[in-house]
């Protein structure tokens, strides 16, 4: 099977164009994480499912897919910004993978990303 990706959501910043009226503070800026979906074979994997204006943002375009939020085996965060992580507990059954470690309810797994496997479901 070849692996494949999905834009669930795109996302944008405070410097884009719903922003230029804004200050962060009195006026605080939108901003939302672009969210992917990637699959290969058994492993589905969610990519930075941080900020968005509302959940079904992310839901919808995953149920669409034909998947759950409890079907999702891997979440992964390019870096720790709350805009990249804010969702990521809308994958109860997910480990969780950052540039350093890999997580799975209370294991951390202590090892770099680059040219790892997954660490197993449980130990």
């Amino acid at each position: 099977m070849t692996a494949t990706f999905t834009l669930l959501t795109t996302g944008y910043d405070s410097l884009g164009p719903r922003n230029a009226d804004r200050d962060g503070r009195e006026k605080p800026w939108h901003v939302a994480s672009t969210v992917g979906l990637l699959r290969d074979g058994d492993t589905i994997v969610v990519v930075d499912p941080g900020m968005v204006e509302n959940r079904t943002l992310i839901l919808d375009p995953l149920a669409a897919a034909g998947i759950s939020p409890g079907q999702v085996t891997d979440v992964v965060f390019s870096h720790h910004h709350p805009d990249h992580t804010l969702n990521a507990a809308l994958f109860l059954n997910a480990r969780a993978h950052d540039v350093w470690a890999a997580y799975h309810n209370h294991l951390w797994y202590d090892r770099p990303a680059d040219g790892s496997s997954s660490p197993p479901r449980s130990a």
